[in-house]
């Protein structure tokens, strides 16, 4: 039995709940009185990078080549993706998360974000680089994630989060939780990713020539919808 009615969301094309998002939640949630119990057992479960599907398999995140093949069309790697091959990226992860919450009869949304050019630019001549052309990547910082997934080795220039409560999580590697804020937001972007920023010649051949990272991240590198 859920916590409360599962929201209108939590339903799939189908008009029906996914079983392991309404398992997982049961599961992490039995015996929880109030909302607050609810989300941290959920959170917890997804905090250990370990989540499995209501048959006992591994959900993994960039941990099969199915998420970095190119001939895959992307857009339609979602959470009836992930839950089907076990495997997504980020988007479907952050889906996934809020899901598990909403069979519970709880609310979130998401914040995404992805990398401003014209900022990494404009940093970058602050350090006296003057690159003709650039590709940024985004990378994340920790070394272990679901299905012991390698998303680094896979060039992306955004990412997706959670937010419950006014408060940011990642479900892709179980950190949080940072305030919903601009110095919340920036200090999860200094403790989680980093930026790599190569210079493009005129063969397209790529050049590393700066990693922004640390206390050199800040908010303004970044274009964001959905929080703050």
């Amino acid at each position: 039995m859920t916590y409360y009615k599962p929201l209108a969301s939590a339903y799939n094309g189908d008009s029906e709940l996914y079983e392991t998002c309404v398992w997982i939640g049961c599961e992490a949630a039995k015996g929880k009185t109030n909302d607050l119990d609810v989300f941290n057992a959920i959170w917890n479960k997804f905090q250990t990078m370990s989540v499995c599907s209501k048959d006992g398999r591994v959900i993994g995140y960039y941990s099969t080549n199915r998420t970095t093949d190119n001939t895959i069309n992307h857009t339609l790697i979602t959470l009836d993706y992930l839950l089907r091959y076990n495997d997504g990226r980020c988007g479907a992860w952050a889906d996934f998360f809020e899901n598990v919450l909403a069979c519970q009869g709880i609310s979130s949304s998401q914040l995404e974000f992805s990398i401003k050019d014209s900022e990494v630019i404009y940093f970058l001549n602050t350090k006296n680089i003057f690159p003709n052309r650039i590709k940024t990547i985004l990378q994340q910082n920790l070394n272990s994630f679901p299905g012991n997934g390698s998303p680094n080795l896979f060039g992306f220039s955004d990412h997706v989060i959670n937010i419950f409560n006014n408060f940011l999580y990642d479900a892709t590697c179980g950190v949080g939780d940072y305030y919903n804020s601009t110095s919340g937001f920036q200090q999860y972007l200094q403790q989680n990713v980093s930026i790599k920023c190569y210079e493009v010649d005129d063969e397209n051949n790529e050049n590393l020539i700066y990693t922004i990272s640390g206390n050199e991240i800040d908010t303004t590198l970044f274009y964001n919808n959905g929080g703050l």
